[in-house]
């Protein structure tokens, strides 16, 4: 799968769909670390893209996912004031 494919795949009703429902199972919790929503959905390994299983799939924040992939670069999103001075690497 390209990368155009893939980043027209997550815009899909199907990766909606099964995004959401790893969001539900978490209970709106990101599984890395456990104190702040879960805002984005990981991939664990990219073999089944288009045909994922649950377990394949995290529900995490974007600070977890950010920590996950180093290499990307993304625009920074402003902290909330509940946030500051929280050393979130040390989870």
């Amino acid at each position: 799968m390209t990368h155009e494919e893939y980043q027209s795949y997550l815009q899909s009703p199907s990766w909606l769909n099964l995004r959401n429902r790893v969001l539900a199972a978490a209970q709106g919790h990101c599984e890395g670390c456990g104190r702040w929503p879960a805002t984005e959905v990981h991939h664990l390994t990219y073999v089944h893209v288009g045909k994922e299983f649950l377990w394949e799939l995290r529900a995490v924040c974007r600070d977890c996912h950010d920590r996950l992939h180093p290499d990307k670069i993304r625009e920074p999103v402003p902290e909330p004031e509940t946030r500051k001075g929280d050393d979130h690497d040390t989870v």
